[in-house]
């Protein structure tokens, strides 16, 4: 009773204790005992009839009424202490035996939505549920009145069922009504009277006396069991709230969901499935029983299978009548199922397709699983969904990481490091130092004539920034090309699982070729008469800066030399390389005059503004152009804007911050200046093509295409857990935090503050505030532990939930038009799937020759290898990293962002065709490997 909300408790004791009192009176008035007035005062009173003394029969009477009224009080205090509903009306069932000689008695209550009755018999302890107007029962629950008949199966409303279930013929019958509250709560009734013939009037009046008794225990019960359900219902609800926010893994929301399931559903066994729809399968992700961690199950295969194809509640009352269940399980593990519900975690976009299973078997105290439980299940789903939402990505690595166990025998957590789930980072660290040490101490002792040689790893360590400007002098170079090479003439070249702090495969696929609608007007924000952020109208656009203070005052010294923007190198003499750092072979490193500055034609791309060029397609081919070429075209992007003439921005000095960010790619396979340009280019389309340009001002999108170009500067070809994992400089000085997002926005914040790339020069102190705010949460925004952030967000929006814009974004509104700048970039860091298959195609093989890159650092410098970054020659293994992706990652996303923008519908259909051609390549690869099998 503790457990109970004391309000809801207080209800139930009062309700309980109002009906105990009304119903003990009501007793003594309804029990028609002789009459008082008939008894004998005296013995003189005493007469003769028939020559037979009538004394002791009437005392006879007298002491059977008053042995009955005892019981029925007994009765009041018997159950004023009893809430268990179960043990109520086992209590009425054995008074109702010592009232009425019956072979048997049943109890019938009344659901809530009085559409049935649940049967409790004593001697059996059986519990059934019937049709509320079937039988003698339905009819009397249904009229509220009494009937008694001699030859039940004469009576047509008579219903055999029960009697067929229990094995059991009735002859006679006497039911009577329960009330409670002025309604009927359900029915007593007693069939065939053990010394023969049929129940008589005092049987009617003794069940009727009972019957008010009874009706004011039912209700206590029925309240308290209310509010008990209640208070399981809100504790589970909660218990998964708290584990949404305080950012618990997957692991560890399916151990709560585990858990609030037993104590919500009374559930003798649990068990939650997650659903791989790439695969078409379910699996346990966390289980009790280590045997079962891990099991997979095919969709539409047994009832929870079933219940993950078409999302539908399954509710077998008894499982084994049931067509749907199979008993080969319980006949291996020699449980005995007897009912289940099993109910889905709706989709987060169509609920249809649900993303995870609950499975209860067994309602303890009970037969089987009623509406109740139906209902709080489900509302526990729904809570249960808002949790896998911000979890989805971990789920599912983790699936791909549980696969990659079983094919592979792997068992690593690399799918979580990538995701910034690295808590045990510095534990891993010192456990490697120790044994390096023991290392070198084995091979003192083995060669004591000469020293322990120790061996410097940052000598051999790939892992580190991978600078191209970094002692080009450097004699170590990294595994040949040729050794990393990947055979993809067999199958479409696939994108990876990589962006950033995860570096998971973010960027291509397959695609076709198309255009969007050529436009030859535009429109944005801003009006002629709009000066934006100006110092003037601070009340109009109030705004608070929250960007980590470090970004700012933690710039090292390493990062930038004092040559001009156009020329700069990163000067690394004034400090000491880490441990970990990386010595690059030249060859795969830009040197300072790899961009010819002379050969740029400034303002060649963006004559004739207005009018439709090449890059206002989304088919643009960037890779049939120069690096000079596409600097220029950045250029363009500005002045199709009209942005220098607005915002009174220096040409020369826009050019020259173009060309540092440029300069601050490195030559690694995939994150370099290429895709820079494609993602400032996609942000470019959005904003101009897609209506986003209406909901953003001059130094927004000034600021979005600025971020969309720097978000990957000095990007060194690794991720972020590999840099955590061994330890490196920047790992240290973000600690351990979005280290490559920190590191990018620092890298451009520093940029920015040289004179002759000062392109704020003109901004009012406002607008400039304004537009650093923008670039840095943009650029920060691109991190991939903040993914779902970015998806639930669009479709919260889309769906007028936690905003007063339904499915836009307020102009007026900063922050809005913050948020909608860092969902452009984020959205174009993740296009490549959106793109023609030329262009994905080509992104692909990059990130998978930077993948597999990064695996031969990770071996040469005795880390844990990334599970999804090994073995890319295999086609299959590519296929379902790809898929997976598209579907966890990228549909979501762009979904989102079309339910509010839906010129970007042309976008998801794409990614739509490529996820369909990843299913059919995974079919196809598994139908090849059974055969060869």
């Amino acid at each position: 009773m503790s457990n109970v909300p004391s309000p809801m408790l207080l209800i139930a004791t009062t309700a309980a204790a109002a009906l105990t009192t009304v119903a003990t009176f009501s007793i003594l008035q309804r029990y028609n005992a002789p009459s008082t007035s008939k008894w004998p005062s005296s013995s003189h009173e005493i007469v003769k009839k028939d020559g037979r003394n009538e004394t002791p029969d009437l005392q006879s009477a007298v002491h059977e009424y008053r042995r009955k009224i005892e019981v029925l009080l007994y009765m009041q205090e018997a159950v004023v202490n009893v809430m268990d509903f179960n043990h109520v009306l086992s209590i009425i069932v054995d008074i109702a035996y010592s009232i009425v000689p019956a072979s048997r008695i049943s109890v019938m209550v009344l659901s809530d939505d009085r559409k049935s009755m649940t049967v409790f018999v004593s001697k059996d302890a059986e519990a059934m549920s019937i049709n509320s107007t079937s039988g003698i029962a339905g009819y009397v629950a249904a009229t509220a009145t009494k009937v008694n008949i001699a030859d039940a199966y004469n009576d047509p409303r008579f219903d055999k069922t029960i009697d067929e279930v229990l094995g059991f013929k009735t002859d006679s019958l006497v039911c009577v009504p329960i009330h409670a509250g002025g309604s009927v709560v359900g029915v007593i009734q007693a069939c065939n009277r053990t010394n023969g013939g049929g129940f008589g009037e005092e049987d009617e009046r003794g069940l009727e006396a009972l019957s008010l008794s009874a009706g004011s225990a039912i209700r206590k019960a029925q309240l308290y069991a209310s509010a008990i359900r209640s208070n399981r219902k809100s504790a589970a609800i909660l218990s998964v709230v708290r584990c949404r926010t305080s950012g618990a893994s997957v692991p560890d929301l399916i151990n709560v969901v585990t858990k609030s399931t037993y104590s919500l559903l009374l559930a003798e066994r649990v068990s939650v499935y997650l659903v791989d729809r790439i695969k078409g399968e379910i699996w346990i992700c966390v289980s009790k029983d280590p045997s079962i961690a891990g099991l997979t199950l095919p969709i539409g295969r047994g009832i929870s299978g079933q219940v993950a194809l078409n999302g539908k509640t399954i509710n077998l009352k008894d499982c084994y009548t049931s067509d749907k269940f199979d008993s080969s399980c319980d006949k291996k593990t020699g449980f005995t199922t007897r009912s289940m519900l099993c109910m889905a975690v709706p989709g987060f976009d169509d609920e249809s397709k649900p993303v995870a299973v609950i499975q209860a078997i067994n309602k303890i105290g009970s037969k089987s699983f009623d509406d109740e439980d139906e209902e709080a299940l489900s509302a526990f789903c729904n809570e249960v969904k808002m949790a896998m939402r911000g979890n989805f990505l971990e789920a599912a690595l983790l699936k791909l990481e549980s696969d990659a166990r079983r094919q592979c025998d792997i068992d690593s957590s690399s799918y979580l490091r990538e995701f910034g789930y690295v808590t045990k980072a510095l534990q891993l660290l010192q456990h490697k130092t120790q044994q390096q040490a023991q290392k070198f101490s084995q091979s003192s002792q083995d060669s004591p004539r000469s020293p322990p040689q120790i061996i410097n790893r940052s000598k051999s360590d790939t892992h580190a920034i991978t600078r191209r400007r970094i002692f080009p002098q450097c004699p170590i170079s990294p595994p040949n090309p040729a050794d990393v090479s990947l055979n993809l003439s067999s199958t479409p070249s696939f994108d990876s699982v990589d962006s950033h702090s995860i570096e998971l495969q973010i960027e291509t696929a397959n695609e076709h070729n198309f255009s969007t609608p050529k436009h030859s007007e535009y429109e944005f924000g801003d009006s002629d008469d709009d000066d934006d952020l100006n110092e003037n109208n601070h009340e109009r656009y109030p705004i608070v800066i929250h960007t980590p203070l470090h970004l700012y005052t933690h710039i090292s010294r390493s990062m930038f030399g004092r040559e001009t923007a156009s020329t700069r190198t990163l000067d690394y003499s004034e400090e000491p390389l880490s441990p970990t750092h990386v010595n690059l072979n030249p060859n795969h490193r830009r040197t300072s005059g790899g961009l010819n500055k002379q050969a740029i034609q400034w303002g060649r791309t963006s004559s004739n503004v207005g009018e439709t060029k090449e890059f206002d397609e989304f088919g643009f081919d960037i890779f049939s152009k120069s690096e000079e070429e596409l600097v220029d075209i950045v250029f363009a992007f500005f002045e199709e804007f009209n942005l220098c003439e607005r915002l009174k921005v220096d040409d020369e000095k826009l050019q020259n911050l173009i060309l540092a960010i440029h300069d601050t790619y490195n030559d690694v396979p995939f994150h370099n200046f290429f895709h820079a340009f494609s993602v400032c280019h996609i942000s470019y389309l959005l904003m101009r093509h897609c209506d986003m340009a209406r909901c953003l001002s001059s130094v927004d999108i000034f600021s979005c295409l600025i971020a969309g170009l720097a978000h990957d500067c000095d990007h060194p070809g690794v991720s972020n857990g590999y840099l955590i994992e061994t330890g490196d400089i920047l790992a240290t000085t973000h600690n351990d935090d979005a280290v490559l997002e920190r590191h990018h926005a620092s890298t451009a914040a520093k940029l920015m503050t040289y004179p002759e790339n000062d392109v704020f020069f003109e901004f009012s102190k406002q607008q400039k505030k304004q537009s650093r705010k923008v670039i840095i949460d943009a650029i920060l925004g691109t991190d991939m532990s903040r993914h779902m952030e970015h998806v639930t967000s669009l479709h919260e929006r889309a769906d007028g939930e936690g905003t007063g814009h339904h499915g836009s974004f307020d102009r007026n509104n900063p922050a809005d038009r913050t948020d909608l700048v860092t969902h452009i970039v984020h959205c174009a860091d993740l296009a490549a799937q959106t793109l023609p298959t030329k262009i994905s195609e080509e992104f692909e093989l990059r990130v998978m020759k930077e993948f597999s890159s990064q695996s031969i650092k990770e071996q040469e410098a005795d880390c844990e290898q990334t599970s999804f970054m090994k073995g890319l020659d295999d086609a299959k293994k590519r296929c379902e990293l790809q898929l997976n992706f598209v579907s966890a990652i990228v549909l979501p996303l762009w979904s989102g962002l079309a339910k509010l923008f839906p010129k970007c519908d042309e976008r998801v259909e794409r990614a739509n065709e490529i996820r369909l051609n990843y299913e059919n390549l995974v079919k196809k690869y598994a139908s090849t490997s059974t055969n060869e099998r």
